[in-house]
């Protein structure tokens, strides 16, 4: 049950959490990739050839300690046209870290992405878990809080891949915010489900934009 309502919050959690970007408000058929915990050598680079194939554009929601030591990777994000956003510095649970802690790994992990001109000010917590007060002093310094639309749980290698296949099919509509992770655990898993994704979503004929403050800003959040 609580596998579920992770994969596709359902409305009664999103109305629990009001401050958090769930989807994008649109009718067009446009979806939005989102990849979490790198950049990781090796697999980001994979992950950026397989969009490419598609002309398809993505968000990387960066830990900021790989970010640091991946420059390179960081600048093949941008000429590729994707977009880099916050996952704090070292990836910790809102739910276990202090509020002060957590707002320094905050502004650590928002210190590394500066250089980038692909940033923009989004933050998704690691574990989707942060407090309610962590959520405030995130949206006092600007942040637009974004969670997902349907998570694809690649990080778990005893999924069946067959199954989060057809849960991808009947879940995407437009306005969907996807999440993967480009991460060495996930690997295993997003090799199979990234490519079948994305042939999905050409032969629906949406297209994979970027997210942006903006869009959450003009719909209200």
């Amino acid at each position: 049950m609580m596998d579920a309502w992770l994969i596709t919050p359902p409305k009664w959690i999103r109305r629990l959490y009001p401050a958090f970007e769930w989807e994008v408000k649109t009718t067009n058929p446009i979806v939005y990739l989102t990849f979490d915990d790198g950049p990781t050598p090796a697999i980001t680079e994979w992950v950026c050839n397989q969009l490419a194939q598609y002309n398809a554009k993505a968000t990387f929601f960066c830990v900021g300690r790989h970010v640091e030591a991946h420059p390179t990777i960081m600048s093949q994000l941008l000429q590729h046209g994707h977009v880099v956003a916050n996952h704090t510095w070292n990836h910790v649970n809102g739910w276990k870290t202090a509020n002060k802690a957590y707002l320094e790994e905050v502004n650590k992990g928002e210190f590394a992405l500066l250089p980038y001109s692909n940033f923009e000010k989004l933050f998704r917590p690691p574990y989707g878990k942060m407090s309610r007060e962590q959520t405030k002093l995130l949206k006092e310094k600007g942040y637009s809080i974004v969670q997902w639309d349907f998570l694809t749980r690649d990080y778990n290698p005893s999924i069946d891949v067959a199954t989060a296949m057809t849960r991808i099919e009947k879940s995407i509509k437009p306005g969907s915010i996807l999440l993967f992770h480009d991460s060495e655990k996930a690997f295993p898993i997003i090799k199979q489900l990234l490519p079948y994704t994305l042939q999905l979503l050409q032969k629906k004929g949406f297209e994979c934009k970027v997210l942006t403050q903006d869009l959450f800003l003009n719909q209200g959040n």
